[in-house]
């Protein structure tokens, strides 16, 4: 896959089964009403450290990612809502996500999703494997959260995000998991949420 040109509209074309958009779908409802379904938000880092091929096989971090979320959508169908950070935040509830691009900016990240804070019992995870672009903002913006966030370090063994990402989770009331190799990625998330 050629990580050089893509770009924030990228087009996606595949909707993955058990996604958002594939349970809206099926049920004739909404995107909105179907997101109302969900118990988990996924913020997914796609930024250029993803495309590291240090996974099994010479995969990146990025492709064993994808195909671990893609699991966790049909395993779990209408109960995560996925949304990937870079420089850019999107929704993605289509559950496709993009090629890795850009900067770690979490805290952009996070106050994208904190309205979704006013849910109670709502689960929030950060699946990263960098260093956010300003440390203090993320946390800050963890802050604010009223509901834990956990976080899911998939980075090499020795990186400074490894450490972050426990530091936010502690703060946030979360739990931190160690996947350095992403291999058992759908069942660290199965775990934290309970599922």
């Amino acid at each position: 896959m050629n990580y050089n040109n893509t770009t924030a509209l990228e087009t996606r074309h595949d909707v993955v089964k058990g996604s958002i958009s594939d349970i809206a779908q099926q049920t004739g409802k909404t995107l909105a009403e179907s997101f109302m379904g969900a118990d988990a938000i996924i913020l997914f880092d796609i930024s250029w450290s993803m495309s590291d091929a240090d996974c099994a096989g010479g995969q990146t971090r990025w492709e064993v990612g994808k195909k671990e979320l893609e699991k966790l959508q049909r395993d779990i169908p209408g109960k995560l809502a996925i949304v990937t950070f870079s420089d850019d935040v999107n929704f993605v509830p289509d559950g496709a996500i993009m090629s890795p691009q850009n900067g770690t900016d979490l805290a952009r990240g996070l106050n994208f999703i904190f309205p979704a804070d006013a849910i109670k019992g709502m689960r929030f995870v950060v699946i990263s494997d960098g260093e956010p672009s300003d440390e203090e903002s993320a946390l800050d913006a963890a802050r604010k959260f009223t509901n834990p966030i956990d976080t899911v370090y998939v980075g090499p063994e020795t990186g400074f995000g490894r450490e972050f990402l426990k530091k936010l989770a502690k703060q946030a009331g979360g739990q931190f998991m160690l996947k350095p190799k992403l291999a058992l990625l759908a069942e660290g998330v199965h775990g934290l949420l309970g599922a």
